[in-house]
Parts: structure tokens; sequence; C-alpha cells
């Protein structure tokens, strides 16, 4: 497996740094959905060159790839920071890399996607449980509306590779499988119409697609990136994506909530979990401009007495650092009281009124927001990094964010259990639930 590192940065402190992966083999005949990167010879050039955002070429790859690299190249700045010391092939230790650095480990199944999780290296899926999930999200995260700008289809290669449509996200830098087969190879469910989860983990590993075979089977917050909640039925966006009437239903995540993968449910956006030997559909992804991620995500500081807050480094937001109901705060605890469950209009006018830590323009997080906080590699307790939140409640937490399906309900994250549910009602008086507000780094 090769990579390669555009010599860019993007313009938020969600990913502070940025490469693609190569395919696991160098030849590449296919049709590319790409924003131009670096030449082949600057494959070796140092990292750290964000001088200007003619790094990104904008014009027509040498094989003949569609260039997405006009939309992608406003998320580019040249004056962000540089980038972090890369290696330019997978590493054997994972000390002192971001997460998300490729490396390589040796499995039973030996799946070909290792990545580096706080440190350690680990193959997202493999070990069964939840200390090898991808360590959250690695890219900015989109609007909770998904918009057909925001995305760049691709035209397959009627001579190589015919009927093999990608897409790619111009947002988080993935690029997906875009018209899934009506059968998996290798798959025994329904008669291969559906997988269970190590089935699909082994199809997207072994997958050659419009030219690529570095795809692998998507974590539940990459899965989750492409979800229009402002839809449904199937709350996908399209165009780009082809065939929707066959898109609803729910999809592997690579990602264990316990002894049991997740699913996303793209009927409405729901994020449960199965037991894993049930069949599902699976849909591929791969890296292709999607960044990597700091290890140091989350600081917490206490800015005025009592009031601390969490600024995170990947997604660019800022969390209260106390859920409502705490009356102290401070750099390793929340106390002076307990968390308090509202009602959702509740919840929000608390938001838009809080005056915490020196801001005064908090609100309550969308779905996506919410979501992104949450840790899927912790097993037992709240699945949030406790050092960031110390004292955080094992409950369920409102969002701003309606469900399409039903606008009489609201999405609730479920930080227990890493579930994403609609409760009762939230407009009555049948449906209480703790409060996180929210806001936005300057």
């Amino acid at each position: 497996m090769r990579w390669m590192i555009p010599l860019v940065a993007l313009n938020m402190a969600a990913c502070n740094a940025l490469f693609s992966f190569r395919d696991k083999h160098p030849a590449d005949t296919g049709t590319d959905v790409e924003a131009d990167t670096v030449e082949e010879s600057d494959a070796a050039d140092t990292p750290a060159d964000t001088s200007d955002d003619t790094a990104v070429d904008s014009g027509t790859d040498p094989d003949g790839d569609v260039d997405a690299g006009e939309e992608a190249d406003a998320d580019i700045d040249a004056a962000a920071d540089p980038l972090p010391e890369i290696p330019d092939e997978p590493v054997e230790d994972c000390t002192g890399m971001w997460n998300f650095v490729p490396c390589v480990q040796v499995t039973l199944t030996d799946y070909w996607y290792d990545i580096c999780s706080s440190e350690v290296c680990v193959t997202p899926g493999e070990c069964g449980n939840p200390t090898c999930n991808a360590p959250g999200p690695h890219f900015p995260l989109p609007p909770v509306d998904r918009a057909p700008g925001e995305f760049a289809a691709s035209e397959p290669d009627p001579s190589g590779h015919p009927g093999e449509y990608v897409v790619v996200d111009t947002i988080t830098g993935l690029m997906w499988q875009d018209n899934l087969p009506g059968t998996y190879p290798g798959c025994s469910w329904d008669g291969g119409a559906n997988c269970s989860q190590e089935q699909a983990l082994e199809y997207c590993d072994g997958l050659e697609w419009a030219g690529h075979d570095d795809w692998y089977t998507p974590d539940e917050y990459e899965l989750t990136s492409i979800i229009d909640y402002a839809d449904s039925g199937p709350a996908l966006t399209a165009p780009p994506f082809v065939m929707v009437s066959s898109l609803a239903g729910e999809f592997w995540a690579s990602a264990m909530q316990d002894a049991d993968p997740y699913v996303v449910g793209f009927d409405d956006g729901e994020i449960g979990a199965l037991f894993a030997g049930y069949g599902r559909k699976v849909r591929c992804v791969r890296r292709h401009l999607a960044g990597i991620a700091t290890t140091d995500r989350f600081t917490r500081t206490v800015p005025l007495a009592n009031q601390p807050i969490v600024e995170d480094a990947v997604t660019g937001l800022v969390w209260q650092g106390c859920a409502k109901g705490f009356v102290t705060g401070g750099p390793g605890f929340c106390g002076g009281g307990a968390a308090e469950d509202e009602y959702w209009d509740v919840a929000g006018s608390y938001c838009n009124d809080l005056s915490w830590g020196g801001r005064d323009d908090w609100r309550l997080p969308d779905v996506r927001e919410l979501r992104s906080l949450l840790d899927s590699r912790v097993a037992t307790g709240p699945k949030i990094d406790l050092a960031a939140f110390p004292g955080f409640p094992e409950g369920d937490f409102w969002t701003s964010t309606q469900s399409a399906g039903d606008p009489t309900t609201t999405w609730r994250v479920q930080f227990s259990d890493g579930l994403l549910a609609r409760p009762c009602n939230a407009h009555g008086s049948l449906c209480e639930n703790l409060i996180l507000c929210v806001s936005v780094l300057p």
C-alpha cells in the first residue's frame, strides 16, 4: 500500500493535515474523481509546504481524472498551520503519530486498512470489540442538510471500468462507492444481496472498483457523514448518488458497540447495533483526500470561575464543559448539583440564553455535532473522553435536529451505548433529556 501527501493544509482545526491513500498496487488505469494533489515526482517533498493554494492542481489529471479540486480548493488555506511530520510509508510503530496515520500490523484476518489510534496501530472491525474502533471523525463536519453541490460524481470509463461509479464528498474528502452490486461477491445472505459484518469487511477489503483497490468498510462517523438529515426514505442526496430507490435500509459500519457492530439506517439516519451474523448492506469508502486528526483533540480550560469550556481541535467546536445542572466546574470536575433532564423547547432556550465561560453565543448542537463527541472505543460508562468531560452523565442528550420522517420527533444521542435514536414527541411534555451546549471556535 502506497499513499502520498498533498502539500496543503485545510483551513480549519478539524484536519490539521491532509493526505490521500495511493492504491495498494501502483497500477491505476481507472477513472478517478480526484483533486490533483501533487505530481508523482513531488511525493518526496517535505510535508511542511503550505505556501500556496496552487499546490492543488485545478486542471485535468494526467490519467484523465475528473477534477473536483475547484470545489475542494475553497477549503484549503495557505495560511494554515504547517503539516506535522508524516512518514511517506505506513509506520510499524504509532508512537508519536497522529490518529489515522497509516500503519502496518499483522492480524488473523489481515485486512489492509490499519490506522494509528491514540498511538496504537489498529485494524477497524478486526478485533470484534470497541478497542479497535476508529478514533472519532477525521474530517470537517458537513451540515446536517447535505446538498448536491457538496459532492462530485464520476462517469466510469466504459472501456476499463463500465458501470463503476464513485462519488467524492468535497467537504470530508472521502470517496464513496456509488452504485452497489445486486449481489455482493462472497456474501451469503438473501442470495448475496446482503452480507454479515465479517463478509462486508472482506468484501470492501478485496474490492477493486473504478481503478482503485484501497477500499475499506467505513466507520460510523464516515458512514453518517453522507446522511442528509433533512430528508428520509432514503436520507441520501440524489443526485449524485444513483439508484436512490435501492439505497434505503441498514448498512454495516466497521465499529463495534460492544459485541455487536453499529449499523446506520439510510431510511432516516438512525444508528443502531446488530448481531454481526445478520445480513445487511455495505457501501465501501476510500480515504482519497480525507485528513488525519490530532491525538490531542480536546483542551479543557476554565476562563471564568466554575465555568469550564472544552475546545475540539478536530471539529473546530467549543463545548460547555459541564452539562446543564452542574453549578461548579473546574479543570478536572463538574459538581455542585446534578445533570438535569429538560423538555426540548426548554433545552433550546437554555442554550440560546446561556452565558458561560465568557461566551454568550451558545446553541443546542445539531445531530452531527453532538455525535462527533462520542468515543465509541470506550467500552463501559459514558462513551466520551472523561479527561475532557469529567463527571459526564451517562444518559441521552438533546440535539437541535428534528427527524425529517417525523418532524414531531427530535434526534437524541445516547452516550451510554453510542446509539442515535429519536425520542417520543419532542414538542409535548413526555420527553426529557440532558443538555450540553455548543459554540464555534473563533
